[in-house]
């Protein structure tokens, strides 16, 4: 079992987390800036022919 299931160990340092927590509050916000910033790019870009753009996530 050890070799088929991968170890996704998840734990991280104290200061990890302390400068993490602040983070997580605004990352709704951080993902939907993203998505306009790659909205935007993908028009501007999608008429360039030699460009092709991967679909989000």
């Amino acid at each position: 079992m050890k070799l088929e299931v991968p170890n996704f160990s998840l734990r991280m340092s104290h200061v990890t987390a302390a400068v993490l927590r602040p983070q997580v509050k605004i990352l709704e916000t951080k993902i939907s800036e993203y998505n306009k910033r790659y909205d935007q790019l993908t028009n501007i870009l999608a008429p360039v022919e030699n460009i092709s753009i991967p679909s989000p996530l």
